[in-house]
């Protein structure tokens, strides 16, 4: 389990879940607000919320497969519990290879359209729902490295917000959805505008670094065709998007 730890805090963290209309800013220790009708209401008051993740790796060959099982919606995932939960119990509880820890982060986006699907699964004392399956390429994917997801999402911003851009080689972009609280990570939000000049990032040759301001009530970006995830050198986590289309 050891040496699956550095490759799965480095690819983990994607929020596979999606936006309501209703995004307001949230404190530090705000609870997501659950909205709308429904069997699969939309989540709100997620901005600056944390959570954390737990990774059951199912199967190593032919391709790493993980499944994510994430706190959204659920709690803002207290950290003395996420510390002290036994990852090996985890594993044997759900017939998983092994299980990993992924987090804290928290979000930079308000809501989100839907929450995932299933009930809730209590991960010794987190309770979390699986939002999805990661398939890296490699064992150690390095920063800006794409991982497929299983999911597409939706997700929103609202006025005022700053966007920050990565954009690849070959035009594709990928707007930042959370930043890493992990241990030996000292990242504030403050910081976050100034990651296209941070060492720290890991920038590859080629890639750019943006950022923009929601100027509209509310910006809803989605992902259209192949979703993957990108992470930077300090594990932030960036969902690849399309621009909304023009009506």
């Amino acid at each position: 389990m050891t040496g699956f730890r550095p490759v799965f805090r480095s690819i983990a963290g994607v929020a596979i879940v999606a936006a309501s209309m209703l995004a307001l800013p949230a404190g530090a220790n705000a609870q997501p607000t659950t909205v709308g009708a429904g069997p699969d209401p939309g989540l709100t008051h997620l901005y600056n919320v944390r959570y954390c993740e737990f990774l059951l790796v199912r199967q190593l060959t032919p391709t790493i497969q993980a499944d994510v099982h994430n706190t959204l919606g659920l709690s803002n995932c207290p950290v003395d519990t996420f510390e002290a939960a036994n990852t090996a119990t985890i594993a044997a509880e759900n017939g998983a290879i092994t299980a990993l820890k992924n987090g804290p982060n928290r979000w930079v986006l308000d809501s989100f359209v839907t929450r995932p699907a299933g009930d809730p699964i209590d991960m010794e004392g987190l309770q979390t729902r699986f939002i999805g399956t990661l398939s890296p390429s490699s064992a150690v994917p390095p920063a800006f490295v794409p991982i497929p997801i299983s999911r597409s999402i939706v997700w929103n911003y609202r006025k005022g917000r700053t966007l920050r851009i990565f954009t690849s080689p070959g035009g594709r972009k990928y707007a930042m959805q959370s930043y890493s609280k992990a241990e030996g990570v000292d990242l504030k939000e403050a910081d976050l505008n100034g990651l296209g000049s941070n060492p720290g990032t890991m920038i590859p040759e080629g890639w750019t670094f943006s950022t923009k301001k929601v100027k509209q009530k509310l910006l809803t970006l989605s992902t259209r065709g192949a979703p993957s995830i990108v992470r930077d050198g300090f594990g932030n986590v960036y969902q690849r998007f399309n621009w909304p289309r023009q009506k």
